[in-house]
């Protein structure tokens, strides 16, 4: 939860009954951990700052990297080339073994630097088998040649896992 306002109807219920649950609630932003029994280590790295009303989501979505030994995951969500950038401008580190490629793919959804700076070694695509929004953009997927591409609407279910040392992937398709 990045603590944004948030004007929806359904939003505002669930947490009225997370309130009244007395579920505590954590305003996840940049800097928040969080290490599991097993030893995994979930690291929020973007939002820098509580989210307004007015900003535009994509650049504040909640950015995750997961943890465990010497194997990363970066969550990327829909996060925007602008946020992106932001992550940058604060000295985030994005460097993670496998990432996910925000905004499925999307015209420059994916900045240049940026990903130069993640390193992956391993990229993951949600993508429609439909190709509803035309996404990927080929100019995005230009970007990524050097690193196995893993597309969903190839592969199916992506599944990754790890020893901490070793990373294993593979999909349904």
């Amino acid at each position: 939860y990045h603590s944004q306002d948030n004007y929806n109807e359904t939003f505002n219920r669930i947490m009225d009954r997370l309130r009244k649950s007395e579920t505590p609630l954590v305003e996840a932003r940049a800097g928040y951990r969080l290490e599991l029994d097993d030893g995994v280590m979930i690291e929020v790295l973007h939002p820098q700052r509580k989210p307004r009303i007015s900003d535009k989501l994509n650049d504040h979505v909640l950015v995750l990297r997961v943890t465990y030994e010497g194997v990363s995951f970066l969550l990327t969500s829909d996060l925007s080339a602008a946020g992106q950038r932001q992550m940058l401008a604060a000295g985030i580190s994005p460097e993670s073994a496998v990432m996910q490629i925000p905004q499925h793919g999307a015209a420059r959804a994916l900045d240049v630097e940026f990903l130069r700076q993640v390193q992956p070694q391993v990229a993951l695509l949600q993508s429609d088998i439909a190709n509803r929004r035309g996404d990927p953009d080929p100019n995005t997927l230009a970007l990524i040649p050097e690193m196995r591409l893993y597309p969903t609407d190839a592969l199916g279910t992506i599944h990754l896992t790890t020893d901490g040392e070793t990373l294993y992937v593979a999909g349904d398709g």
